[in-house]
C-alpha cells in the first residue's frame, strides 16, 4: 500500500478509535438505549419532519461500451442482471449473452456461472446463506469489463466468486475490482481461486442520524487458493500462493489494509470441502434452491421472491427474504422484519437487514426513513431497530443496565423491536431459552415472560454466568 492510501487509512482508523473512546466514556449508546425504552413505554415521540434519505443505488460504472462480452454457461434461475439504466431485473438462461456494464448477481444460495468467448476463465458467481457458511456473505455481485486485453476483468460488489483458469497451458491473466483497489492474479493451469468481499458495521458502533464522512462499515477482501498456485499482485507487492497445505489465504481490510504476506493453511474453507457437503447434507435447503431456481426460469424475479415469502417451507421462506434484500426490495424485507406468522423470516430478515446496510455508507440511515415514512415506526422505534442491526459491544455485554433494556423491549408496540430483543437475549443468555416467549403472542404473555426474565437477571445484575 502507497504511503498517501495509509495515511488516509490510518486517519480513519485513528478518528474511529477516538469517536468509540468518547462514545464509551460518556456511555451514551447505554443512556440513549434506556432513555428510549422509557419512552416506549410511556408513549410514542411523534414523528418530526425528516429530509429525504440519502441516496443507496450501486455506484455507477465508468462510462464504458456495454458490449456483448460472455456467455450464461448455468442453469435458469442462477444468474439474474440488471442492465445498466434499468430497473428490473432479468433472469439469463444458458447460452444467453452477458454484457459489460450490467450488474450480474446470483442470489444467495445459488451458484451460477459464464465464460467469456473464447476466454479460459470460468467466473462463478458463489451465492450463500448461513445454513451453508458462516462467512459473512451472501448474494454475490460482479460487472464485468471489455477491452482490457486480459482473460478477465471484473469488479467485485460484493459477495463471493470463483475464478477457474480452464487453459491446458500457460496461465491466466485476471484483473479483480474493487473499491478504488485493483488486484491482479496470474491462475496457473487447472487452478481454482476464491475471492470475498463483505462489508459489515463494526459490532458496537453506534447509529447516528448525523453521519460523519468517516462513518462507514469496514470492508474485507479476502483471496482463497482452493487448487493449483497463484500469482497474487497487490499495490506495490506480489506473492505466490497455493492451494493447502500451504500458504493459500490473503486477507485486506479498510482499517488495517493488506496482510504482510500469504498465511498457511492446511485445509480448505468448509464451504468449498467437497467431502463437507454442507448442501447435500440439508435437503430442505436443497429443495428450496431447487424450487427457487425453477420459479424464476418461468416468471419475473420480484413476483417469485415476493409470493415466496409465504411458502409453507421455512427454508423457501428464508432464501425468499435473503433473495430480496439482494435485489434491494427493502419495502418487502422491513415488512418480513415484522411478519406476523412466520419468527423464521422475521430472523431471516434480521440476517438480510445487518447485511445490507453494511453495504455502504448512508444504508443505515436510508432504512431508518423508511420505517418512518412507510412502516409506522417513531423515531425512538426507528433508531432502536438500527442499534440492534449495528449490534452491541462487548462493553454492552457487561453492563446491567443492557439487560434491563432488552427485557423492556420485549414489551414493545412494534413486532420487530419484540423479534430483535428475543434474539439479543437468546443470544447472550443461553439459560433463557426456556422461557416461553412469542413475540407473535399475545400480549398478556409479554408481560409474564418479563417477569421470568427479571428472576433471571434481576436489576443491577449481570445474568448467571
Amino acid at each position: 500500500m502507497n504511503r498517501a492510501v495509509w495515511r488516509y487509512y490510518f486517519s480513519i482508523w485513528a478518528k474511529s478509535i477516538m469517536q468509540v473512546t468518547i462514545r464509551l466514556m460518556e456511555n451514551s449508546t447505554f443512556v440513549r438505549a434506556v432513555i428510549l425504552a422509557v419512552v416506549m413505554l410511556a408513549g410514542s415521540i411523534p414523528a418530526s419532519s425528516l429530509g429525504q434519505a440519502p441516496a443507496t443505488k450501486e455506484k455507477p460504472v465508468a462510462e464504458e461500451a456495454r458490449v456483448p462480452i460472455a456467455k450464461c454457461t448455468s442453469s435458469a434461475g442462477t444468474l439474474v442482471e440488471l442492465p445498466r439504466g434499468k430497473k428490473a431485473w432479468q433472469v439469463l438462461r444458458p447460452a444467453d449473452t452477458v454484457f459489460s456494464t450490467d450488474l450480474l448477481l446470483a442470489l444467495p444460495g445459488q451458484q451460477a456461472a459464464l465464460e467469456g468467448q473464447g476466454a479460459p476463465v470460468r467466473l462463478t458467481l458463489w451465492g450463500n446463506v448461513p445454513q451453508i457458511s458462516s462467512a459473512p456473505v451472501l448474494e454475490s455481485a460482479v460487472v464485468v469489463h471489455a477491452g482490457t486485453g486480459l482473460d478477465l476483468d471484473f469488479t467485485l460488489a460484493r459477495g463471493r466468486v470463483l475464478l477457474s483458469n480452464r487453459k491446458e497451458k500457460g496461465s491466466a491473466g485476471v484483473r479483480v475490482r474493487f473499491l478504488a483497489h485493483t488486484w491482479e492474479l496470474a491462475l496457473e493451469p487447472g487452478t481454482d481461486v476464491a475471492l470475498e468481499l463483505y462489508e459489515r458495521w463494526p459490532r458496537g458502533t453506534a447509529f447516528t442520524l448525523k453521519p460523519d464522512a468517516d462513518d462507514m462499515p469496514g470492508v474485507a477482501v479476502i483471496a482463497w487458493v482452493l487448487k493449483g498456485e497463484a500469482m497474487l499482485k497487490v499495490p506495490g507487492e506480489q506473492y505466490s500462493l497455493h492451494a493447502p497445505p500451504g500458504p493459500a489465504y490473503f486477507h485486506w481490510d479498510s482499517i488495517s489494509g493488506p496482510d504482510s504476506g500469504p498465511h498457511r493453511r492446511e485445509k480448505l474453507p468448509a464451504w468449498a470441502d467437497p467431502n463437507a457437503e454442507q448442501i447435500s447434507k440439508n435437503s430442505a435447503l436443497q429443495t428450496a434452491l431447487a424450487e427457487q431456481r425453477r420459479q424464476l426460469s418461468e416468471k419475473p424475479v420480484e413476483k417469485v421472491l415476493v409470493a415466496e415469502l409465504d411458502a409453507p417451507e421455512a427454508a423457501r421462506r428464508q432464501l425468499a427474504v435473503y433473495a430480496l434484500a439482494a435485489v434491494d426490495d427493502l419495502p418487502q424485507v422491513a415488512r418480513a422484519l415484522a411478519d406476523p406468522k412466520h419468527a423464521d423470516v422475521r430472523e431471516a430478515a434480521i440476517d438480510a437487514l445487518r447485511h445490507w446496510i453494511g453495504r455502504g455508507p448512508g444504508k443505515d440511515v436510508a432504512l431508518y426513513h423508511f420505517l418512518l415514512q412507510h412502516r409506522t415506526y417513531t423515531p425512538a422505534q426507528g433508531e432502536i431497530v438500527l442499534q440492534f442491526l449495528h449490534g452491541f459491544s462487548d462493553r454492552d455485554r457487561n453492563q446491567p443496565e443492557t439487560y434491563e433494556t432488552l427485557i423492556a423491549y420485549l414489551g414493545s408496540s412494534q413486532l420487530a423491536i419484540r423479534q430483535l430483543a428475543k434474539q439479543q437475549l437468546d443470544q447472550w443468555v443461553p439459560a433463557g431459552t426456556k422461557i416461553a416467549y412469542d413475540p407473535a403472542g399475545p400480549q398478556e404473555d409479554w408481560k409474564r415472560a418479563q417477569d421470568e426474565w427479571k428472576k433471571l437477571i434481576p436489576r443491577g445484575k449481570l445474568p448467571p454466568k
